[in-house]
């Protein structure tokens, strides 16, 4: 311990003598901060506290318009929030007309009196909502209670709680006409007759075993287990038939996670879970037939290891008479598939197209023309995805849309008047190629019409005959707004804009949307930039990038959403971006998709600092030497890799549930993503392959800070994949940061704490303002 000097401090004592020699450099210091932009760096955690959700949402009120169509007719209702409260309205279009649905006063009033608790007219949040035919009375929920009010007399009274049938258990999968249902016990399949109450299920399966039985999910189901479980199968609208696909997966290998927080003690959980490469079982097709009670096999096989399911889209379509089922079957290595159709009669089946494509097939659902025997079938068959109209020999009669943009889904078909409505992207040229718009097309092709035409995203709701739609749009810097057209585009009524008064008037404000050019010079990148609500121009900021690179889509904001990771972090101090990348997904085109097919890792990297790269060069106010990056799942693996292919740009990362080791995750997504070959093995024979590139080889790259985190039951991304990453870090002598949430899924848990984890280390690492409290700030679960 230094001893105290007792001496007299003069104007030439040591201290004094020390601040006369540090006056000069603390000018200087001055001098470089204003240079730099101002004071030093400080997370403002006040001011991103103010806008935690649970602060926005007491702040917005409804967001879009959701039209409940009457019966068969071209009239709907819906229900409203305002500053003004709760709003109940009619809507008949054919007449331009929007009307209250009822008298809210009136109303409230009868509550009052009827119930005896006191009711205001701004405050009736009805549930439950069914108008009656003749517009005369309408039964609603209230506060667990049931009533009946008459519109026009003002009459209130309860409706008596009936004794209805029990829900329907969770196991059962009943057909159409209610006369039986199909579940599974163990590994075997079982049918229960409902029209014979009390009768004992009926087994129709006897060969289940671990890893072959029903129940379409990877789990392990030993055969001592005895619990009911739903099956998927399909129906026919009849109720004669039903399909299902059944998967053969004893020889595929498992994976196992440790439940520690099981009690009394850790337990093991064990279920089916193949790698790129390896052993994937076999999709089987079974048909029953209800007059005979018969399970059966039908022989589907064309490749091997074909598979009958999708990640993303139904495979299996019944005919509206049930007098077909049409289903799809794919090769292992996504390049070739057949749309086929199965006669339940006599169990033939016939190929009705076939599609090959260099790279990937992508699937939507069919939609079948039954009065003129045709089918309405999506394909990407010259480069982009559009529907193509077919008889019912599968020959193709005529393209129904076609050009460079992406038909995203079928929102209603008027087959008399051989009209398709259609949600797309991409067509309008120079806006944002990721808004959906709403058209109209003839099914030889022509007339194509814009229906929605504001430039934002759409999401629609055609009336029963098709006369009529509800439009509701948005962008992220627009609220929603919501119109009535008609089915020619015309505008017939504006029903509501969005009131986020309160939000403007507490300080917010809306992110800016940017475009930028790829690595390339000529593709163009659309995103959203978030900026402090203190924003201050003349200072400099870090900038931080939400990535989820696909490649099966790009998740970059498009509609009003005030709700998000972004804005919290945007608020400590950060600049904050989300945008995509080539190779990110299918609805910008094939070519966009297949950029760099070969090339998991690398793929999308460039784009990324290509991108920022130019933002800096736009804004001053933008650090490109303070670049953080964080990503969940795929977005966690490209994090990694930025971290590692690109250390001496991308500074400090967050990276969850990231599959660093992709031969190691499951085989779907792997060879769908990574692509896959037949090889010849040492012994002659033909074996797949799949050798995607990883961030493990990568590990002594690692330069900034990065912080890991992974559920400790993730079934998608085992928690192996960041320990293999620890691993090879801690053999490269690298530091890192990581974090194991105990019990917790793919999701992560309580998204509270990760979150505030999240916030709490760019803080630290990136602003380099260290905030950490004994505990996590309390955010309260307010997720919609």
């Amino acid at each position: 311990m230094p001893v105290p000097d007792s001496r007299p401090h003069t104007k030439t004592s040591f201290t004094s003598t020390i601040i006369s020699r540090l006056i000069p450099l603390l000018g200087t210091l001055v001098i470089l901060l204003i240079a730099q932009g101002g004071a030093a760096r400080e997370a403002n955690f006040e001011l991103a506290d103010k806008w935690l959700p649970d602060k926005i949402i007491e702040k917005l009120y409804a967001r879009g318009v959701t039209p409940v169509w009457i019966g068969s007719s071209d009239r709907f209702w819906y229900k409203y929030s305002s500053s003004e409260g709760r709003h109940y309205y009619l809507v008949d279009p054919a007449k331009k007309t929007r009307r209250p649905l009822f008298d809210r006063m009136q109303l409230a009033s009868a509550l009052t009196r009827l119930t005896g608790e006191a009711h205001d007219s701004k405050h009736l949040y009805l549930q439950d909502i069914e108008y009656l035919p003749g517009d005369k009375s309408l039964n609603f929920s209230l506060k667990e209670e049931r009533f009946n009010y008459a519109i026009a007399t003002g009459v209130l009274g309860r409706i008596p709680e009936e004794v209805g049938e029990p829900d329907i258990e969770s196991w059962r999968n009943d057909s159409p006409d209610g006369s039986l249902s199909v579940f599974a016990i163990g590994n075997d399949l079982y049918l229960l007759d409902l029209s014979t109450p009390g009768m004992d299920p009926i087994q129709l399966s006897f060969d289940g075993a671990p890893g072959y039985g029903w129940n379409q999910d990877d789990a392990v189901i030993t055969a001592d287990d005895r619990e009911k479980r739903q099956v998927g199968v399909a129906w026919s609208p009849d109720s004669r038939y039903f399909v299902t696909v059944r998967q053969d997966q004893r020889d595929v290998e498992e994976m196992w996670l440790v439940e520690s927080l099981s009690d009394p003690r850790p337990t093991l959980r064990t279920f089916k879970y193949p790698l790129p490469g390896e052993e994937v079982g076999r999709n089987e097709l079974w048909l029953f037939t209800t007059a005979t009670r018969e399970l059966r096999s039908m022989d589907v096989a064309r490749w091997e290891d074909q598979t009958l399911i999708d990640l993303f889209h139904e495979t299996l379509w019944w005919d509206a008479d049930s007098a077909g089922l049409s289903f799809v079957r794919r090769s292992r290595d996504y390049s070739q598939l057949d749309l086929c159709r199965l006669d339940p009669a006599t169990t033939a089946v016939e190929v009705l197209e076939e599609e090959r494509q260099g790279g990937q097939v992508y699937i939507h659902p069919l939609y079948e023309l039954p009065a003129s025997s045709e089918y309405l079938w999506w394909s990407m068959r010259d480069g982009w995805g559009h529907y193509y109209l077919l008889d019912d020999n599968g020959a193709v009669l005529n393209s129904v849309t076609t050009g460079e943009f992406n038909v995203d889904e079928i929102v209603a078909v008027d087959a008399k008047r051989r009209v398709l409505y259609f949600l797309a992207n991409g067509r309008e040229e120079g806006r944002n190629p990721y808004y959906r718009h709403l058209y109209r097309v003839g099914f030889d092709g022509s007339g194509l019409k814009l229906l929605t035409p504001a430039d934002a995203e759409h999401s629609v709701s055609l009336s029963p005959s098709n006369k009529y739609l509800v439009d509701i749009h948005s962008r992220v810097d627009l609220p929603y707004t919501s119109e009535v057209r008609d089915n020619r585009g015309n505008l017939l009524l504006e029903l509501e804009r969005s009131d986020i008064s309160r939000l403007v008037e507490a300080g917010w404000q809306p992110p800016e949307i940017f475009k930028a050019k790829a690595a390339d010079g000529v593709t163009d990148h659309w995103g959203v930039m978030y900026k402090p609500f203190d924003f201050d121009p003349t200072r400099k900021y870090p900038i931080v990038t939400h990535v989820y690179p696909g490649r099966q889509g790009e998740y970059i904001p498009r509609a009003f959403s005030p709700i998000n990771t972004e804005l919290y972090l945007a608020n400590l101090g950060c600049i904050v971006v989300h945008f995509g990348n080539r190779g990110g997904t299918p609805e910008r085109g094939l070519a966009y998709r297949m950029y760099q097919s070969d090339n998991f890792r690398d793929y999308g990297l460039e784009d990324k600092k290509v991108v920022i790269e130019q933002l800096a060069a736009r804004h001053d106010y933008i650090d490109l030497d303070s670049v953080g990056i964080f990503g969940s799942s795929s977005g966690g693996f490209m994090t990694v890799s930025a971290m590692l292919v690109y250390p001496e740009f991308f500074k400090v990362g967050v990276a969850m549930t990231a599959p660093n080791d992709p031969g190691q995750y499951y085989h779907i997504w792997g060879e769908r993503y990574f692509g896959l070959e037949r090889v010849e093995a040492e012994d002659g024979s033909l074996v797949w392959s799949c050798e995607p590139q990883g961030n493990i080889e990568l590990a002594d790259q690692l330069q900034g800070r990065l912080l890991m985190i992974n559920g400790e039951l993730d079934g998608n991304v085992h928690p192996g994949h960041m320990y293999r990453m620890v691993a090879a870090f801690i053999e490269a002598g690298k530091r890192f940061d990581m974090f194991i949430v105990p019990g917790a899924g793919h999701g992560l848990g309580d998204w509270r704490y990760r979150c505030q984890m999240i916030w709490n280390y760019f803080a630290e690492e990136l602003i380099e303002d260290s905030h950490r409290d004994a505990d996590m700030f309390t955010i309260p679960d307010c997720r919609q």
